[in-house]
């Protein structure tokens, strides 16, 4: 499947559940995996039947050779695979790099962009090895004049607070966005507070997420006028479901808690 599919111009991203092979067809997948990464696209790779009782489980309906799990996870990273710990990795690198498929990164430093402290605080703890950009004075000038003044100081990760409205929310993200020294983006909030328009149309309220004003039209905007990498986290409950649904929708790498959002854009820049 690997070797046919790496012929297939349309296709650019290629991710591999693997639990064993047969007879020599270890060999022919590393090879496959260094001329497809060489290509310059990427194979996603999560090897399962990585315990005694997982070798077991995959042997009883595969009837495959599981073989030993750190040779072949070091074997297939040697040749250029991105290899994933759990499922829950796994899943977020197919998004991940797909939907940022085209985009490169210039380096490792990255913009936190939330609307809570804790927020910006718990994605600093969980860069992964990017670093956190310096702003330029210019970007600077453009956030302090965007931010609610009094409140807040000017720097990176930027903490836009709740009071921060959806129009000068997506501003400050283009503002990090065309920062020269800024080489990835993170876009993170808590949308429940009423500055932005976040909800589903609806009785008692004036909000329409997927509206021309909405924060999920907005973002994608954002998002498609943009070529550098970015990543995007929304930390709240069912009530904001369709927020989600709209940015995943519009295609925006979009996740349920910040380091999840951080630790996908490090391994997509290649951390």
């Amino acid at each position: 499947y690997l070797a046919y599919l790496e012929g297939d111009p349309g296709t650019r991203v290629l991710a591999v559940y693997l639990e064993g092979f047969q007879r020599g067809d270890g060999d022919r997948f590393l090879e496959a995996v260094r001329r497809i990464a060489g290509s310059g696209r990427p194979v996603l790779f999560y090897k399962a039947g990585r315990t005694r009782e997982g070798s077991a489980a995959a042997a009883s309906h595969t009837a495959s050779a599981v073989g030993d799990y750190e040779v072949c996870e070091e074997l297939a990273r040697a040749a250029g695979a991105v290899v994933a710990e759990s499922l829950d990795q796994f899943e977020d690198d197919v998004t991940t790099f797909t939907l940022l498929d085209g985009r490169l990164a210039a380096g490792e430093s990255v913009a936190v962009l939330s609307n809570a402290g804790f927020e910006a605080t718990a994605a600093a703890d969980t860069l992964n090895g990017m670093r956190l950009a310096n702003l330029a004075e210019p970007t600077r000038a453009r956030l302090a004049a965007l931010l609610p003044p009094g409140i807040v100081d000017v720097h990176n990760p930027v903490d836009a607070t709740p009071v921060t409205p959806t129009a000068k929310f997506v501003a400050i993200a283009r503002a990090l966005a065309e920062d020269p020294g800024v080489h990835a983006l993170v876009v993170a909030g808590v949308p429940a507070t009423p500055f932005l328009d976040s909800l589903r149309r609806g009785e008692g309220h004036r909000e329409d997420v997927e509206g021309e004003n909405g924060l999920a039209s907005l973002l994608a905007a954002f998002f498609r006028g943009t070529a550098k990498p970015v990543v995007f986290s929304v930390d709240s409950g069912a009530l904001y479901d369709p927020l989600v649904t709209a940015m995943r929708r519009a295609g925006l790498p979009t996740f349920r808690r910040v380091d999840r959002a951080t630790r996908a854009l490090a391994r997509f820049i290649g951390l």
